[in-house]
C-alpha cells in the first residue's frame, strides 16, 4: 500500500545533519494516526536522524484523544522535534504545533484555536463522562497555551479557547503571542481573504489554501518511500505496511542484540570477578597476604587483575604470627622458651615483650589469641 500523501515521512540529509521529516495533513485520528507517528519517530530515532520536523501543511485538528497521544510522544522524544504550520494549522494540532521545540509559520498562513468539542449518545451517565473527559483536555490545552505564552491558564483559556468561537490567529500574531517561535515562507503565495476570514469558517480557510499547498508539497510517496525502503535495505519497496513491518523488525533485532550483549558482559563480568577472586585466595593460602589482606586484595584485584599480580607475583610468603609465636617456642629465638619454662610462662613473657605479634595474632587467628591471652592471665595470677 502506497503511502498516503498527508503522512509521508521521508528522511533529509546525511550524516549528522540527517533530519527525519513528517508531513501531516487533513484530520488527525482518520489520516494521521499516533501509532503511525511513533513507529515513524521511533524509526527516525534509531536511524541516526539528528533532529525531526513535523510539517502541519492544512492540519484540521480531529481526535483530541490521538492528538493528545502524538503530543506525548514529541515531548518525549530523545531528539528534538520541531515543528512548520502552513495553511490553517487548527484545534489539536496546535497542541501538536506547541509541543514542538521550535515552531515556525509560514507568513501567510493562520492558527485557529478553540474549546475541545464531541458528541455522544446514550445515557445522561455516558454524557457527563463525556462532559467530564472534555473539561479535563480544556483543562490540558489551557495548560500548554499558558507555558507557551506566559500567560496564566485562565488568561489562556480566554484568549484562545472563549465560548463557541473559534480564533484565528494570523503568522504574526502567533509570534508575538510565542505560540510559534518564528516565520518562514513555505510558498504559499496568496494571502487569506477578508471576506472567508470575516466567515470564522474553519472549512472555508483550509479550501482556501489546500490547493496551494497541494502545488508545493512532495506528494511522490513512491519516491520518499524509496528513500526509506533503500536505508533499510529494501530498495525497490514502496509498500507501507511491509516497510513498517521491516523498521519494526530491525527494532526488534536491536533489542535482541542489546540483551545478548547485555548478557555476554554479566557473563564476562562474572567470570572476572571469580578469576580474580581465586588469585587472592590462591596468594593467602600461599602466605602472600593476611586474612585481613584478602577483601582489600579481591577489590583491587576485581578492578585491576593485572596490576595485583604484578605486585603479589613478586612477593614471598611472609610468616604469620602464629607461626612466629611456634618458632618462638624453640630456644634459637630471640625470645625462645628457656629451660623449664611452661606454656603459661612463656606466654606471659610473650604478652609483656611482644605486643605487635600479638596485634597481628588477633587479626589473623583471633582463637590462637584468645588462647594465649587466657593462659597469661592465668599465670599473672
Amino acid at each position: 500500500m502506497k503511502l498516503k500523501p498527508h503522512f509521508n515521512p521521508r528522511m533529509s540529509g546525511t550524516g549528522p545533519s540527517k533530519v527525519g521529516v513528517i508531513s501531516m495533513r487533513g484530520f488527525i485520528g482518520e489520516e494521521v494516526k499516533a501509532g503511525d507517528f511513533k513507529d515513524v519517530l521511533d524509526y527516525f530515532v534509531a536511524n541516526g536522524a539528528s533532529a525531526v520536523e513535523i510539517n502541519l501543511e492544512n492540519c484540521l485538528g480531529g481526535s483530541v484523544f490521538e492528538g493528545a497521544t502524538i503530543s506525548a510522544h514529541i515531548r518525549g522524544c530523545s531528539i528534538p522535534v520541531n515543528g512548520k504550520a502552513s495553511g490553517a494549522c487548527a484545534s489539536m494540532a496546535t497542541i501538536i504545533f506547541g509541543s514542538c521545540k521550535d515552531r515556525l509559520i509560514d507568513t501567510m498562513s493562520y492558527l485557529v484555536t478553540h474549546r475541545p468539542s464531541g458528541e455522544d449518545a446514550g445515557c445522561f451517565e455516558s454524557h457527563e463522562n463525556s462532559a467530564k473527559n472534555l473539561k479535563k483536555l480544556y483543562d490540558e490545552m489551557g495548560k500548554v497555551y499558558a507555558s507557551l505564552t506566559g500567560m496564566t491558564e485562565e488568561e489562556a483559556k480566554a484568549k484562545f479557547m472563549p465560548y463557541a468561537k473559534d480564533v484565528f490567529l494570523s503568522a504574526t500574531e502567533a509570534v508575538q503571542l510565542k505560540l510559534a517561535t518564528g516565520t518562514f515562507n513555505s510558498g504559499v503565495k496568496a494571502a487569506l481573504p477578508l471576506d472567508v476570514l470575516m466567515k470564522s469558517d474553519l472549512k472555508a480557510v483550509a479550501a482556501f489554501y489546500d490547493k496551494q499547498i497541494k502545488k508545493i508539497s512532495n506528494e511522490n510517496s513512491e519516491m520518499d518511500y524509496s528513500k526509506i525502503a533503500m536505508a533499510i535495505g529494501m530498495t525497490g519497496e514502496t509498500d507501507e505496511n511491509k516497510i513498517l513491518a521491516a523498521v519494526a523488525k530491525m527494532k526488534q533485532d536491536n533489542a535482541d542484540l542489546q540483551a545478548k550483549v547485555q548478557l555476554m558482559e554479566t557473563e564476562a563480568k562474572t567470570k572476572a570477578e571469580a578469576s580474580a577472586k581465586a588469585y587472592v585466595k590462591a596468594a593467602l593460602d600461599a602466605g602472600k597476604i593476611t586474612a585481613a589482606e584478602q577483601a582489600p586484595f579481591e577489590k583491587m584485584a576485581i578492578a585491576d587483575l593485572d596490576s595485583v599480580k604484578a605486585i603479589l607475583d613478586q612477593r614471598k610468603p611472609h610468616t604469620t604470627a602464629g607461626e612466629q609465636i611456634r618458632n618462638e617456642k624453640t630456644t634459637d629465638h630471640k625470645y625462645g622458651r628457656k629451660d623449664g619454662e611452661s606454656d603459661g610462662q612463656f606466654y606471659m613473657r610473650l604478652w609483656k615483650n611482644e605486643p605487635k605479634t600479638l596485634e597481628r595474632l588477633q587479626k589473623e587467628d583471633p582463637a590462637q589469641f584468645k588462647q594465649i591471652k587466657e593462659a597469661a592471665a592465668k599465670e599473672a595470677q
